[in-house]
């Protein structure tokens, strides 16, 4: 048994059940090694005794054994350097662009240092400690909205997060956790492209009168590629449209006959693609289907 209570044999009668501290209990190439668990786990970053035989057995036991067979002692305690005191926001920041986005050479470092600048313009004063805090980056996101739209707050949250996770895994960290989950400050795309509102019939019909008028005589200069662009489903009001990467000139405009092949079962065919049953009829779309019957 790797971790255990070794109280048993002083005379606790309540073990494993006792507040007693817990050990680990290895034998390695013939060797034995034993320490408390509270000894290993508090100088490498456990914030708290280990009262728990799960989480000394699933966090910490894998660390102990790891130190064993490495060939160092787990009974010395790591000497690592102690991160930069003082060290602001703007400072971290500005280390993050110059070691990393500059070192990288990142096409879009013009675009990363526009948000760094946002970004010290609102928290740059403060410590390095209060990236840790969701009420820091949650202030920076309110002030930062007024003027600008979702998805450009979103861009600057994202190289905020970037920059925290860099300094997150540094030798030594400057950071220790990061504001960044579904509990705290979360970065929701979906609001980027949210519709508004919805078109309505009037605006609808306007689009298709619009789409149908491109489509004559005396639209022809406009150019092929405007006219390659919109949707064959645009003129005939359709529930969903055709892909437009289509290659140039696929559909031929002036001989692309939609209202004869209108009654076909399932859809309308345009040269080898199905498009679905219109649900709307225009007064002007069914003048036109019905003139050329």
């Amino acid at each position: 048994m790797a971790v255990r209570k070794i109280c048993t044999q002083k005379g606790c009668r309540a073990s494993p059940r006792c507040e007693h501290p817990w050990w680990f209990d290895v034998m390695h190439q013939g060797k034995r090694w034993r320490m408390p668990v509270d000894d290993f786990a508090l100088p490498r970053g456990a914030t708290e005794p280990i009262t728990s035989k799960q989480t000394a057995e699933r966090v910490w036991e894998p660390k102990f054994l790891g130190e064993i067979v490495a060939g160092r002692d787990p009974r010395v305690p790591p000497t690592t350097q102690q991160a930069a005191v003082g060290l602001t926001v703007a400072e971290f920041l500005d280390r993050y662009y110059t070691r990393y986005v500059e070192a990288e050479g990142l096409r879009s470092s013009g675009s990363i240092h526009a948000r760094l600048k946002a970004v010290k313009r609102s928290l740059g004063d403060l410590p390095i400690t209060a990236l840790e805090k969701p009420s820091e980056i949650l202030r920076f996101r309110a002030e930062y909205r007024h003027d600008h739209e979702v998805a450009t707050v979103n861009r600057a949250l994202s190289v905020l997060r970037a920059a925290i996770n860099c300094g997150r895994f540094q030798d030594p960290p400057v950071l220790s956790t990061s504001p960044f989950h579904r509990f705290a400050v979360s970065i929701k795309a979906k609001e980027e492209t949210k519709r508004d509102r919805r078109i309505g019939l009037q605006e609808e019909q306007r689009l298709l009168a619009t789409a149908l008028e491109m489509s004559s005589a005396d639209h022809r200069f406009v150019g092929p590629s405007r006219h390659e662009r919109r949707p064959p489903g645009a003129a005939t009001n359709c529930q969903s449209f055709v892909s437009q990467r289509r290659a140039p000139r696929a559909t031929e405009w002036k001989t692309a006959d939609f209202p004869r092949k209108f009654g076909a079962p399932g859809g309308i065919r345009t040269h080898g693609l199905w498009l679905r049953r219109p649900t709307l009829y225009p007064a002007e779309l069914r003048a036109r289907i019905d003139g050329n019957r």
